[in-house]
């Protein structure tokens, strides 16, 4: 009976233990390398003038980073693309890259590098360097008029500039949350588009799963909106509504995130000017269908 109890008392402890509230807080050292590896799939799928069209973008992308300063919470890391390959199937046809200049830029990349500071609740600080990464690619391309490249520049420093970067990495931040947790805890981020074209509106639910002995096991759940506006650049109105889901590993001895799994699903239409179609003003049914996966694996 002594013995019994005395089991009792143990296991009532170690599970009093791991349910302590605790801060998922990021924990590296200067010199540590990780390769980061994202794959995406998105395929859109819409009806014009009765036709039926899809099209399907992948892209795949390594990344090599290593931590080069630590400063009390904030970790410098610099960047380096090893490849970036991208490939878009029209209606079950794959649409060769050729030599257009997206391909040169793509395969410029490869051995450039910028630095990101990140705080160790995974909020990036700053990045120094993307923005000029592009441009000097850009300007280096033979051929091109230079209101093109100028043009080229600003769309690419949009979608994968520094500021770009920050505001992706918004997602990934919310996976830390501001406070001490444990399983079965829920948190709430949420984020305005803005004015960024086809930037939407996420309002996201996070759990803490489980802990195991190694990991923090958190799914997220999302609902999707996008603003129904005129973007200046572009001849269209749309208005899309969607859900996204994503199961996630966080490595607890570095809190480092090893492993995002994300789908998301958008459903709307979106409205042409009338002097930008034959169609008019009819609005175009369109379905969104999309899937990442991110992976940092630490180099030994």
């Amino acid at each position: 009976m002594k013995q019994f109890l005395l089991l009792f008392l143990a296991a009532s402890f170690l599970f009093a233990c791991k349910s302590e509230p605790e801060r998922i807080l990021i924990k590296l050292n200067k010199g540590q390398k990780y390769n980061q590896h994202m794959i995406s799939t998105s395929t859109s799928s819409q009806t014009i003038m009765g036709k039926p069209m899809s099209a399907t973008n992948i892209s795949d992308a390594v990344n090599l980073a290593e931590v080069v300063d630590v400063a009390d919470t904030i970790y410098t890391i610099k960047i380096t693309f090893v490849s970036m390959l991208v490939k878009t199937v029209k209606n079950g046809d794959t649409i060769p890259m050729g030599k257009n200049p997206v391909a040169q830029i793509l395969e410029g990349l490869k051995g450039k590098s910028y630095l990101m500071k990140m705080s160790n609740t995974g909020r990036v600080v700053e990045t120094i360097g993307a923005d000029s990464l592009f441009s000097e690619l850009i300007n280096n391309i033979e051929g091109l008029p230079d209101s093109y490249k100028s043009a080229m520049v600003k769309q690419l420093a949009s979608a994968y500039g520094d500021k770009a970067i920050k505001e992706n990495s918004q997602m990934s931040t919310s996976l830390y949350p501001n406070k001490a947790i444990k399983e079965g805890d829920t948190w709430t981020a949420n984020r305005s588009g803005g004015n960024e074209v086809m930037l939407p509106n996420v309002e996201s639910v996070y759990t803490l799963d489980k802990i195991t002995g190694s990991e923090y096991l958190i799914n997220m759940k999302a609902k999707l909106s996008f603003k129904s506006a005129e973007p200046v650049n572009l001849p269209m109105q749309y208005n899309l509504n969607g859900t996204m889901t994503s199961t996630n590993k966080i490595d607890m001895k570095t809190g480092m995130i090893t492993e995002i799994k994300m789908k998301q699903h958008i459903l709307g239409s979106i409205k042409l000017k009338q002097n930008a179609s034959a169609q008019g003003n009819e609005p175009i049914p369109m379905q969104i269908k999309g899937e990442t996966i991110v992976t940092n694996t630490f180099i030994d």
